[in-house]
């Protein structure tokens, strides 16, 4: 395995995520980050700018998680490879083949200290790395299902274990600082992964299926928090959540999206009415000013706060495997381009 020594710093609030799009089949040193601020959202008259495009890996693209200080990236691919990359400077910083003939990587995330990189394995292990060298410390005493969410909690004390199999999709929480079994807080039918979300801090998630119920849970209680009507999520192509764990929109295959409130289960209003744009993928940036969705090759960005829209960026996408993250300041958005290997980088404001 390639690597370069470095050395993550952690920025207090934030949260490493990873979400893995399909369930596939087998196939320098960072700079300190600035102070905290509170950054405005892109203006309708702002023009994003490209500001690189990262190469590496050699085949789709299926997670980006940001580390807890914004400044690098882990990407699972299907070449079968973990990836780590200061995104800021395009510098590749380690490469995590695997160690397994017959598996591939299906997550990757990062520890709240950001010495630790977990990654989930095909056949569910989970695996701590280090994250200098790469190589496995331990294993989690439980098994990765399928596809999913692998998060970590604001305060750093639980890890999110989403995941699923055929649509059986249950909830594990650990206790990542004793290290105790792993407890199950429930599950439901997900019919796909663009059928789950998670706030920025880990406290709420979002599951469902685009033909059954989709619940919303309080990780902190471990308690479902609302459960839309039956229908509210038929038909519907992906979720995203705002920071605030207050709504959940919903995009569906008329070219719809809805605003959904995650306390009461109801209809909120409708963003955009059918038909406008055709089915489409959704993410909302960190501070819940913006709103990128991406169908066709093309990603729209709107200012949540007017509904007007901000910007039209070429995907370039040659396939409809096409993964959006926002940074974690809300400044810079990444996707997946070309064949899905690449992924640039635009910065907003």
């Amino acid at each position: 395995m390639h690597h370069r020594s470095f050395t993550l710093r952690v920025l207090q609030g934030s949260l490493a995520a990873a979400i893995a799009l399909l369930s596939p089949l087998p196939p320098s040193s960072l700079s300190s980050p600035p102070p905290p601020s509170s950054p405005s959202p892109a203006s309708p008259t702002t023009t994003p700018h490209l500001l690189r495009t990262l190469t590496g890996h050699t085949s789709w693209i299926y997670t980006i998680a940001f580390s807890p200080n914004g400044q690098a990236i882990a990407t699972t691919s299907y070449d079968r490879t973990v990836r780590i990359t200061n995104w800021r400077t395009g510098e590749s910083v380690l490469t995590v083949p695997q160690d397994n003939d017959n598996d591939w990587f299906t997550a990757a995330t990062f520890s709240p200290d950001g010495q630790t990189l977990l990654t989930s394995r095909s056949d569910g292990t989970l695996q701590l790395r280090n994250i200098q060298m790469g190589t496995v410390q331990s294993e989690a005493p439980w098994r990765f299902s399928g596809y999913g969410i692998l998060a970590f909690t604001a305060d750093g004390q639980a890890l999110i274990d989403a995941s699923g199999q055929g649509g059986d999709f249950r909830i594990y929480l650990w206790d990542f600082q004793r290290r105790q079994a792993p407890r199950n807080i429930g599950g439901t039918w997900v019919t796909s992964p663009a059928m789950m979300a998670v706030t920025p801090d880990g406290y709420t998630l979002a599951a469902g299926s685009n033909n059954g119920t989709t619940r919303i849970w309080n990780i902190r209680t471990g308690q479902v928090l609302s459960t839309l009507p039956a229908g509210a999520t038929i038909a519907a192509s992906s979720i995203a959540l705002t920071p605030d764990g207050q709504t959940l929109l919903v995009s569906y295959g008329d070219g719809s999206v809805k605003q959904w409130s995650t306390r009461t289960g109801r209809l909120n209003r409708v963003l955009f009415p059918a038909g406008r744009y055709g089915e489409q993928a959704i993410a909302i940036s960190p501070n819940g000013q913006i709103l990128a969705m991406n169908f066709g090759n093309s990603i729209r960005l709107w200012n949540l706060q007017t509904n007007r829209l901000i910007a039209n960026l070429p995907a370039n996408v040659a396939t409809n495997k096409h993964v959006m993250a926002f940074s974690p300041d809300s400044r810079f958005l990444l996707n997946t381009d070309g064949d899905g290997s690449r992924i640039r980088v635009w910065q907003l404001n």
